[in-house]
Parts: C-alpha cells; sequence; structure tokens
C-alpha cells in the first residue's frame, strides 16, 4: 500500500494479531506500528535518551509487550504505556541477533555465539555457549523459534540446534586465570619454572616493555569470557577487555603486584593469586650507589676542606720561618731573643703555649726564660718559672737526646711534668749549637694528638735559625762582661 512506501531499510517486521498491527523495523532502528486495517502507521520511541539502536528481531508475547533484540542489548517495549526496560544479557557481547517468547514467561535470545533465557517473573538469565558444543559455530539473525513446550530452536553455521527447556543448564565454572607467556620488547621471556606457576618476575631496568598472554583455561566458554588485569600501583584501576592480552611501556623501576581475573558472562569474578613483579632499578638510582656518591662527595668537599687548611697552614708556618730568618735583633740581649721566639711561635703558629728554656752549663738545668700564654700575664713577667734538669721530663729529654720530642697523650707519658696546668699533648725541639743543645722550645695543647710532623718541621726549624742569634748573643754579652770586668780592674 501507499503507506508502506514511506518505509525505507525494513530488516524485520512481526504481526501483533490482537492489535490488528504489523510491527516492523525501518529506516535505521525506528521501530513503527502499522495498521493494515486502515493502512496508517505510527512510530514508536521506545528508548528514553533516543539513542539510534537497530532492532535486529521482535517478539510479541501474549500480553502485548514487544521484545526488540537489538544491537545494544534486550528491550521490553509496553506500547500502551510506552515504557520500556532494558535487559543486560550475561554475555560478552550486547549485540542480540533473535528473542522469541510463547507465554511471556520465558523469553529465549541469541547472540552471534551464545543462547540465552530469561525468566521474566524472576528476572533471572541462564547462559550457554554454542561454542562449548559447535567449535566456530555462528548463530544466524531471525533463525530463532521457540515451540510450544518452551524449546528453543536454533539456526546455526552448524545447522539446527534444540535447546531443551526442562533440562537447560548454565556452564558457569571458569577457572582461575594464569600466565600462558611473557614477552620482553616482544621477544619471548624465559624463566627457571613455567609461566603458570610463577610467583615472582624479576627484571632488569631496560626490561620495562613487556607483555603477556593468560587465561582461564576453559575453552568451551571461550567466546563469552572476560578478562580484567591490573598492575598496582601503576595502573588506577582494573583494565577489562575480552583479550586475553595486555602490554605495558616504559615501566618506572619499582615493587608492582600483577593481579589476573576472569569472568564468564555475569558471573563471579575468578581472580588468581598476585604476581609480585619487581624492576631493578639502574645503579645510578640505587640506594648505595647514591650513598656512595654521597660520601665520595663528602669526603671530597673534606678533603677539599682539609687541603686547603693545610695550604694555609704550611703558608702560615712558611711565612713565620721567613720571619725568623730575616729577624734583625742587633743589640738585642738574649732574653729578648727567647721572648721574641716564644711571642711568634704562639702568634704565627695559633699555638696556645709556648716556652723558651735556656740551658744553664753550670747547674746542668734548662731555665724558663721567655713564655707566652697563661704563664705570660704581662710583658717579660712568667708565673712561677720552674727549672727542669736535664735528662728529666719531656723538656729534659730533647736536650738531653738533641731530638724533638712529640707527645701525643700526655696521660700515657710517665715523663710528663705538670707546669703551671695539665694539658694533654706536648712538642719539645732542642736548640742544637755547634752539636749540643743550649736551650729547648717547648709548647702545649689542651687536645691530644694536635702536634704533628709539620709543628715538628717548623720549629725544629725556628730553633735552627734562633741558636746562632742566641749564641752570638750569648757572645756578646759574655764580651761586655768581661770589658766590664777590665774597667773595674784598671781602677783598682
Amino acid at each position: 500500500q501507499d503507506t508502506l512506501y514511506n518505509f525505507r531499510y525494513v530488516t524485520t517486521a512481526v504481526q501483533d494479531t490482537p492489535r490488528k498491527l504489523l510491527w516492523l523495523e525501518a529506516n535505521e532502528g525506528e521501530l513503527h506500528a502499522y495498521d493494515y486495517i486502515t493502512g496508517k502507521s505510527e512510530q514508536h520511541t521506545y528508548t528514553g535518551d533516543r539513542a539510534v539502536n537497530i532492532i535486529n528481531a521482535i517478539s510479541v508475547d501474549p500480553k502485548g509487550i514487544l521484545w526488540l533484540a537489538t544491537n545494544n542489548g534486550l528491550f521490553a517495549y509496553d506500547p500502551v504505556t510506552r515504557k520500556a526496560k532494558l535487559h543486560r544479557l550475561p554475555t560478552a557481547t550486547q549485540n542480540i541477533y533473535n528473542v522469541e517468547t510463547k507465554d511471556g514467561e520465558t523469553v529465549w535470545a541469541t547472540t552471534a555465539n551464545d543462547v540465552v533465557r530469561l525468566q521474566v517473573v524472576t528476572d533471572k538469565f541462564t547462559s550457554f555457549n554454542l561454542s562449548s558444543l559447535l567449535p566456530h559455530v555462528v548463530t544466524y539473525q531471525r533463525s530463532l523459534y521457540v515451540d510450544e513446550m518452551n524449546d528453543a530452536w536454533i539456526g546455526s553455521s552448524k545447522g539446527f540446534s534444540i535447546i531443551n527447556n526442562a533440562a537447560f543448564r548454565p556452564l558457569t565454572t571458569v577457572s582461575v586465570p594464569h600466565l600462558i607467556n611473557f614477552k620482553v620488547f616482544d621477544k619471548p621471556k624465559l624463566f627457571d619454572q613455567p609461566y603458570f606457576n610463577l610467583s615472582h618476575i624479576e627484571l632488569n631496568h631496560n626490561e620495562n616493555f613487556f607483555s603477556f598472554d593468560f587465561s582461564a583455561l576453559d575453552f568451551n566458554q571461550a567466546g563469552s569470557m572476560q578478562y580484567a588485569y591490573r598492575l598496582v600501583p601503576f595502573d588506577k584501576d582494573w583494565k577489562v577487555s575480552d583479550k586475553n592480552a595486555a602490554s605495558y611501556t616504559n615501566v618506572p623501576p619499582g615493587e608492582y603486584q600483577l593481579l589476573l581475573r576472569a569472568q564468564y558472562g555475569l558471573g563471579n569474578w575468578k581472580e588468581a593469586q598476585p604476581i609480585s613483579v619487581h624492576i631493578r632499578a639502574p645503579y645510578w638510582q640505587r640506594w648505595w650507589f647514591i650513598a656512595l656518591l654521597a660520601i665520595a662527595f663528602s669526603f671530597g668537599i673534606y678533603f677539599l676542606f682539609r687541603f686547603r687548611e693545610k695550604r694555609k697552614e704550611e703558608k702560615r708556618m712558611d711565612e713565620t720561618i721567613d720571619y725568623f730568618a730575616n729577624s734583625q735583633y742587633g743589640e738585642n740581649s738574649v732574653t729578648e731573643i727567647c721572648w721574641d721566639i716564644a711571642r711568634n711561635c704562639i702568634s704565627q703558629l695559633k699555638l696556645e703555649d709556648c716556652v723558651v728554656y735556656l740551658l744553664d752549663e753550670k747547674e746542668n738545668v734548662l731555665v724558663q726564660k721567655a713564655a707566652y700564654g697563661p704563664k705570660n700575664p704581662r710583658e717579660h713577667e712568667i708565673i712561677n718559672p720552674i727549672d727542669i734538669p736535664v735528662g728529666d721530663g719531656i723538656v729534659g729529654t730533647a736536650a738531653a737526646t738533641g731530638k724533638p720530642v712529640i707527645v701525643r697523650d700526655t696521660t700515657k707519658d710517665r715523663r710528663y711534668i705538670v707546669d703551671d696546668q695539665s694539658r694533654m699533648s706536648e712538642l719539645a725541639v732542642p736548640i742544637i749549637h755547634e752539636g749540643k743543645a743550649i736551650g729547648v722550645i717547648d709548647s702545649e695543647h689542651s687536645k691530644r694528638n694536635f702536634f704533628g710532623d709539620e709543628h715538628v718541621k717548623v720549629l725544629s726549624t725556628i730553633a735552627a735559625i734562633s741558636a746562632n742569634k742566641i749564641a752570638e748573643a750569648k757572645a756578646e754579652e759574655a764580651a761586655k762582661e768581661s770589658q766590664i770586668q777590665l774597667l773595674e780592674i784598671k781602677k783598682l
């Protein structure tokens, strides 16, 4: 009739005898009610959001409810109230090829591989994958028939299959998924045990591009299986797919948990035991290397500081030696020379204490002639001066042996003689003239191990320079004293 010419691309139609209507899908997703008595048609909208669905099949139950098999699920549509209910099938796809019902209480539907039965009263689905019996089977559209016993007749690429309604049972058991392959940069990665037994995977930092395959090992239900995987904490959430393969790129070094799970239809997820994955950090990012760098840097800074301090110390000591070497004492007395030695040893070498002893040859004792530090509160004054016999104490030992004596811990040396106060280390350097000790330069310090080889070297140099000057001054003083005695004799 003329009205029918308004429809294009009519893909399916079904007769609604009680209403004397023909329900049909036309114009790519539109649902129309065609009254074949009056020749009039009316379009019905069965989705609230007016989303475009392709209707693959239509079935009308005794109550007048339309069951629509679409590419986006199964709709139950009431033309009277104009309301629809969407049913999601427990299958991997929602592209439904066929739908059929006889009594409105049992509804059969098929996808490319699955047969699904809906009990309308309980809203309970039962599903079965035909591939479990007929490998690689594919059902066809508009090839479902339900007989008076509510048995389903299904046409497929393998012929007719009859599903007995009374004996229909689902296959819902799915095993725990396991790894079946693991690759790094698309090359198989071998471990010391089979993939399905792995509980830990160890990777180098340059093996952070990897992929893997896993399976629930239940090939009968492969067509309706869903898989999910997650690398914690790299992935924020599960990644769900009908593919049992996954890949990761540029995963940072660290500790991870690889989680795998599988689901058949809308059944419960079966989750495998977590697989720990450790991606080693490159050596330059590991704690021990960073610690070594920090230690090396600290040592570098320390040795640089020590080197600079040593250079400054050497410069100061060289300047001290230059000072004594270039000093012009002129008419200075022996006492003044000794005071100059004590004062400049303190100031130039940063010592705490310095005492200059000269030998009294008659008494064979060492007499304190000058001091700088706590024993010298005022210029040219020594508090409680002491005399030390040659050979006694550290000072006397230096004079007796003619060699420097360095004591790093005075508490462990019985020769130590307490002067004004007890100190922890001492250095005594003899003043040698013509092979004989004529005095001693002595210094003490409050720190253990304060004096080192550089102090010995500098004080020995100062002692050698000062020896001649002291000897010359003593000779001049002796000559002056002789002249005075001669004058007194002449007066007599």
